[in-house]
């Protein structure tokens, strides 16, 4: 009896680890072929997309799994390599929402837009994808600081999500206002963030089964099988506790920017701007709004030494324009100090005062009558390709006569 007990512990232990092994392996693989990371420290933009990389994209918030195999060139713009001598360039700057590693390269903002400016014009115009995400626009003057003589592109546009790009300059550090308001660099090094993997082996912080790949691919399937039964779920709204909670968010972030601390969050800690949404006269807001300014300002001055033409768009958060996501606009109505148009209209009027040419696509996808058809169901408050599609129209509606 003791040797049948013997003979099964060893057994057992024997298959617990080829399972072990087996799993081992299917790991490695799944890393393998996600790729190494698509990030690298960068020191003046914190994080840069790595050149020459090729990465997959796991995408199930629609149905799926699908997987989304992308790719950034030498220079580190997602897409193909640079054309030698086309007839005019474009440069899209932005965060994720333009990288856009849900989408497959022709379907993305970008990929669209090249294709429908050069169906206006029948010249071969090329545009560069040079968004990334957890971007900001500080990070994005800074990269158009580096690339406008280097590249020499026609027109840039300058792409500004309102969900979190107020926030951004305020959580990255890189930028502070003088006493006269003037926009400066800050004295705090740039560290590498944290959330940032190092390696194809290594993952951001948390718990260890959280981050194994076959835990991550394992959640996508299933909640892909789950969105493909039932698309759009039914949401639950907290828009009292929703408010307070993200309020008490942007005091501890803006706390680090009114001390003048080094930076404490993460680049990629985006979250919908509330304090402008419900208390637009703090100091929180305000200072956003100033910065912000200060940067469109800055990046249209550098645009108009070089004689570029320089486009803003202005892309309107999934929550306030659409019900995609839990505490949307409807629920946020009663909540007091709230308007689902102030984020945009801010934006808008951060360009006029600067005399900036821009898009608001909040008026734009509004007009189509079915905006919740352009983003992403709960709870992704990107785009999709058919809000890419909408934008790319008139993006080059507006760009198509400037660049003849």
């Amino acid at each position: 009896m003791l040797r049948r007990v013997l003979r099964w512990l060893r057994d057992g232990a024997i298959m617990m680890l080829i399972a072990v092994a087996l799993i081992a392996l299917l790991e490695v693989g799944l890393r393998l072929y996600m790729g190494s990371p698509a990030f690298h420290f960068d020191e003046a933009r914190i994080a840069a997309l790595t050149p020459s990389s090729s990465k997959a994209y796991l995408r199930s918030v629609d149905g799926g799994p699908r997987i989304i195999r992308w790719h950034t060139n030498e220079q580190g713009f997602r897409g193909p390599e640079l054309r030698d001598s086309p007839s005019k360039r474009v440069i899209v700057y932005g965060d994720s929402n333009v990288q856009a590693r849900f989408s497959v390269q022709a379907e993305t903002f970008t990929g669209q837009l090249e294709a429908l400016l050069g169906e206006r014009s029948g010249d071969d115009i090329e545009v560069l994808n040079a968004g990334v995400v957890g971007y900001g626009p500080d990070q994005n003057l800074l990269r158009l600081e580096d690339d406008i003589e280097r590249y020499e592109p026609d027109a840039v546009v300058f792409h500004l999500f309102t969900e979190n790009d107020f926030g951004d300059i305020v959580r990255n550090r890189l930028f502070a206002l003088d006493p006269d308001g003037n926009l400066i660099r800050t004295r705090h090094p740039v560290t590498p963030d944290a959330r940032m993997p190092k390696s194809a082996w290594s993952r951001p912080s948390g718990p260890l089964l959280q981050n194994l790949m076959i835990n991550l691919f394992a959640e996508a399937f299933f909640r892909g099988r789950a969105r493909s039964a039932q698309p759009h779920p039914e949401l639950e709204h907290d828009p009292e506790g929703f408010r307070e909670k993200r309020l008490r968010q942007h005091a501890r972030e803006f706390a680090v920017y009114a001390n003048d601390a080094p930076r404490k969050y993460s680049m990629f800690s985006d979250h919908y701007e509330a304090d402008i949404a419900f208390e637009p006269e703090g100091e929180s807001a305000q200072t956003k709004r100033a910065l912000l300014t200060a940067v469109v300002e800055e990046a249209a001055a550098v645009a108009a030494e070089h004689g570029v033409t320089f486009l803003v768009v202005i892309q309107p958060t999934s929550r306030d324009l659409t019900t995609n996501l839990p505490n949307h606009h409807r629920a946020l109505a009663g909540i007091e100090g709230y308007d689902r148009r102030r984020l945009d209209r801010w934006a808008a009027e951060i360009c006029e005062t600067a005399g900036v040419d821009f898009i608001n696509l909040f008026d734009v996808f509004a007009a189509t009558g079915e905006p919740n058809e352009l983003y992403f169901p709960t709870p992704d408050p990107h785009w999709n390709e058919a809000g890419q599609r909408v934008a790319a129209e008139a993006t080059a509606a507006r760009l198509a006569p400037v660049l003849r």
